[in-house]
């Protein structure tokens, strides 16, 4: 909470120069520490609203410049658009067949100390490895309409449907747990619907047409690692 209120302070001017309408639902820092380890996953964010009426946005600004060897934020460009509306740990992702040809196409986004990339939380995007000598931080900002209620997602395999609740705007800085028990089914908050699951699995032939529709190139980033690991396991 004091980190949050702290970097409230300071980036709060800067928001509102681009922004209205807005509420910042959580400031943090994000330390990659040194080490082939600190590899994070290709993934999109988990949903955090009601998607049919508002899009989220995140802020990354990082404190050091960034490139390749130090976690640089690489992301498929416009793949935002491929994005199932629900999105969560416990809900199979559309690209989990197909990850090693995804992160071909995702290319860098190289930062100065001090510059930032504000990006739709919903494209898919990773975060290399810290393989430098220094830790590499930066801030991060999720950036709500202020009208928007937070809302989470968790797949109930017992009845095959995608289970919504609401949260209070505070959840994402009160939970304690929220790398720990992110696959168990939320304890707090108001189920506010029940979505059939219907699987949006995307295949090989038809991700790299619409790349080519699209006109994506691939890129020469190879990640240390292409299998993954689960969120709750990230090193930062």
């Amino acid at each position: 909470q004091k980190v949050h209120n702290a970097l409230n302070t300071i980036m709060s001017p800067v928001l509102h120069h681009y922004f209205v309408n807005f509420k910042s639902m959580i400031n943090a820092f994000v330390v990659k520490v040194a080490g082939k380890n600190s590899y994070m996953h290709l993934h999109r964010d988990t949903t955090a609203m009601n998607e049919t009426l508002f899009s989220p946005l995140s802020l990354w600004l990082p404190l050091s410049n960034v490139d390749e060897h130090n976690g640089a934020l690489f992301v498929v460009p416009k793949s935002h658009h491929l994005s199932p509306s629900y999105r969560a740990v416990t809900i199979p992702s559309d690209y989990r067949n197909i990850e090693n040809i995804c992160w071909q196409y995702a290319q860098p986004v190289l930062l100065k100390k001090g510059e930032a990339v504000i990006f739709d939380p919903r494209i898919l995007h990773l975060s290399a490895a810290n393989v430098s000598a220094e830790n590499r931080v930066a801030i991060v900002c999720s950036i709500f309409s202020n009208d928007a209620t937070l809302q989470i997602c968790y797949f109930n395999t017992h009845k095959n449907v995608i289970e919504v609740y609401e949260q209070e705007d505070k959840f994402m800085i009160e939970n304690q747990k929220f790398l720990v028990n992110c696959f168990d089914k939320p304890s707090s908050g108001k189920l506010i619907q029940q979505i059939p699951f219907t699987d949006t699995l995307l295949s090989e032939s038809s991700f790299t047409q619409w790349c080519q529709t699209n006109n994506l190139q691939k890129s020469n980033f190879i990640p240390v690692s292409t299998s993954g690991f689960s969120i709750a396991e990230a090193k930062f």
